[in-house]
This record gives structure tokens, C-alpha cells and sequence, in this order.
């Protein structure tokens, strides 16, 4: 990663969309990471990505400070953390996900044209310090 890109980063999975890695009814993920520095993280879920018959295609995110450590650490994410970046309704469950991403911003990370832009975006500070390493995904 070169100094200039260093706060570009975004990491993707579709494993959530297999019935074998969906969320289970009530449960939260738990993203283990390394991160030295704490910086704002962007968690994001795409909704019928692949299969329009189901639905309206949607984009759900959640904004949250991660402090940083030295050590491994936990991020727990409930299913009502999760916002519609176009309506602000809140996810009600993890069934009809196709993708799963985390990213150092928003602008970028979700598809143009649906990222209505808030106050607390324009707040959002640069990232610092290297890209976190994902260890692992589960959930509780």
C-alpha cells in the first residue's frame, strides 16, 4: 500500500451469502482485528446484491470507532447496528445479505449515486497509521 492510498483500503466477502456462513437469528458478528491506532472504521452489508428477485437491492452500514491496541481486539456488531445508507432503516436480520465489507471510509466504499452524505461523514477524520489485519470473522 503506498502512503497516499493508506486510507483507501476496503476488504470484501460474499461468504456471508452461503447458508452454511449466514447469521443465525439473534446473533451479533465479532470481527477480531490488529489495529495499532484507533481510527473510525466503516462496516458494510449489501442486501440482494445478487438476486434482485428477492428484493430491492439495499446497502447497510455501520460507523464505528475502534480504539487502537498493540494486541488482537473484538468488534462486536448487532444486527440493528446496521443503517440503510438511503432511507436510514435499520437491518432486521442477517438472511438476505450477499456481501460483507469493511472499509477505512464510506465515500468509495458504497456504490456511487447511493451515499447520501451526513454530518457525521463530513466530521470523519483521516485514517492513521497502516490498514488493520482481519483475523476473524464469527458469530456470537
Amino acid at each position: 500500500m503506498n502512503e497516499d492510498g493508506r486510507g483507501n483500503w476496503k476488504n470484501w466477502t460474499r461468504k456471508i451469502t452461503d447458508p452454511k456462513w449466514r447469521g443465525p437469528e439473534g446473533a451479533k458478528l465479532a470481527i477480531t482485528l490488529k489495529m495499532e491506532q484507533t481510527n473510525r472504521v466503516a462496516f458494510l452489508v449489501t442486501e440482494n446484491e445478487f438476486r434482485f428477485y428477492r428484493g430491492k437491492r439495499r446497502v447497510y452500514v455501520c460507523e464505528k470507532e475502534v480504539p487502537g491496541a498493540h494486541g488482537l481486539q473484538t468488534v462486536l456488531l448487532d444486527v440493528a447496528d446496521f443503517k440503510d445508507v438511503t432511507e436510514g432503516l435499520a437491518l432486521k436480520n442477517w438472511s438476505q445479505l450477499d456481501q460483507l465489507g469493511m472499509a477505512a471510509r464510506l465515500q468509495g466504499a458504497v456504490p456511487h449515486g447511493l451515499l447520501k452524505p451526513s454530518p457525521d461523514q463530513a466530521k470523519s477524520a483521516p485514517w492513521s497509521g497502516p490498514a488493520p489485519e482481519f483475523i476473524r470473522l464469527e458469530w456470537k
